[in-house]
Order: C-alpha cells, then sequence, then structure tokens
C-alpha cells in the first residue's frame, strides 16, 4: 500500500471548493452573437462558461452566458444511458480576430427557432467547454483528499483545485483523481472522489500545514 495513503486523515466540517472541468459539446450553429451546441454535462442558466475549438490549428475561446438548456433526448454508450442537452449560450464581449475566423469557417446562414442574436451559421463539429465543478471536502491530509461531488470524474484525470478550509485563504494546486465510487441509496446520484495532490505552490501547502496541524488538534481523524 502507497505510504501516503496511510497517513491520518482528517474529518473536515466546513470545507468546500471548486474545479475546472472540461466536456466536450457538439457544436450546432453559431452567429455574431451566440452560439448553439449539445452536451452531456448539465449547465446552469445565467452561468458563465467558456467554449473552445480548434480553427486552421488555433485555438478560439468563446466567452458567454447560457440563455438556455433543455433535455434533448438520451444515448446509450457501453451499457449506460446519458442525458443529452441543447444549449443556447449569448457571448460576452466583442468578438475577438480568432472568432471571426471561426465564424468565416461556417457554412450557409440556417433558420433556427431559438435565436440569440443575428443570422446564424451551421458549424458542424466537436469543441469543449471549460465549467466550474463544486464540491464538499470530507476528508484531508497533506497529500490528499476525500470529497463529495454530484458529478462522476474520470480516474487519472488531473484538475486545477482551489480549496476553502477553515479561516485560511483558498488552497491552489492541481489534483490526480484517484478513485470515484459511488455513493450508494443516494438520489440524485453523487460520488466519494479520492484525490491525491500535485504541484501545490509552497505557500499553498504551507496553508494546508496549518490547516491538518488545526485538525489534528481536535482529534479528528479517518482512515
Amino acid at each position: 500500500m502507497d505510504e501516503r495513503r496511510r497517513e491520518a486523515r482528517f474529518d473536515v466540517e466546513t470545507g468546500h471548493g471548486t474545479m475546472l472541468s472540461t466536456s466536450p459539446v457538439d457544436i450546432i450553429n453559431i452567429s455574431l452573437g451566440g452560439l448553439a451546441f449539445r452536451t452531456e454535462t448539465r449547465l446552469q442558466i445565467g452561468e458563465e462558461y467558456t467554449v473552445t475549438r480548434d480553427v486552421a490549428g488555433e485555438s478560439v475561446a468563446m466567452r458567454g452566458v447560457v440563455a438556455w438548456s433543455v433535455l434533448g433526448g438520451l444515448e446509450s454508450r457501453g451499457g449506460e444511458t446519458f442525458p443529452v442537452y441543447s444549449v443556447g449560450m449569448k457571448f460576452q464581449g466583442a468578438f475577438t480576430e480568432g472568432g471571426e475566423n471561426l465564424l468565416a469557417a461556417a457554412a450557409d446562414p440556417v433558420a433556427v427557432e431559438q435565436r440569440l442574436a443575428g443570422v446564424r451559421f451551421r458549424l458542424d463539429g466537436q469543441a469543449s467547454i471549460a465549467h466550474p465543478l463544486r464540491y464538499k471536502v470530507r476528508l484531508i491530509s497533506m497529500h490528499g483528499m476525500l470529497i463529495e461531488i454530484d458529478h462522476p470524474m474520470k480516474v487519472d484525470e488531473v484538475l486545477p483545485l482551489e480549496i476553502s478550509l477553515e479561516e485560511e485563504a483558498p488552497i491552489r494546486c492541481r489534483g490526480r483523481v484517484a478513485s470515484c465510487p459511488e455513493r450508494l441509496q443516494q438520489h440524485p446520484k453523487h460520488y466519494d472522489v479520492g484525490f491525491e495532490f500535485k504541484q501545490m505552490p509552497d505557500e499553498d501547502s504551507a496553508r494546508l500545514a496549518r490547516v491538518v496541524k488545526a485538525l489534528s488538534g481536535k482529534g479528528s481523524s479517518g482512515n
């Protein structure tokens, strides 16, 4: 067994945090004002997200706010069924040069029922969307933590993390997903995700050490 796993992990009463995850999206169409796409990720109306697509070797990021999101159907894959959402996003700010190149790469105009702004153009192809995931910290040590989250994670995926503990400033690092079992008999689904900390700056490591020391003084620990 890994020596790191043998160290004491401490219960956290009020710990929480966010991580930035990416998911694939299928773009439907685009205009100067917005973007329509399909995704398996449930996005929050009114929240801001960033969709990224490669055009002629250039990565173009489009930031916007979700204006509408509806369940568009279900897809089966690998014996499991996944929801698919149709989403309309309204762009924030002016179009960049990269965005203009993306629009230039689009096909002929197409009529759609739910339009965000102006003439829309077909734009087939895959892209990705960055979205924050919020979680509750259950256990923590100097080398990792156990969190509860309503989103399944891929083992070995490495993500940027922000962790808020006690009265310290947020701790920032990268973390590798070590495990992701589903919590039994809980609806909607939640998962216990084990993270191994990676690439933690010295100042953040010092804050974490203070938190772990304080928790150890309270005599609260888990296996």
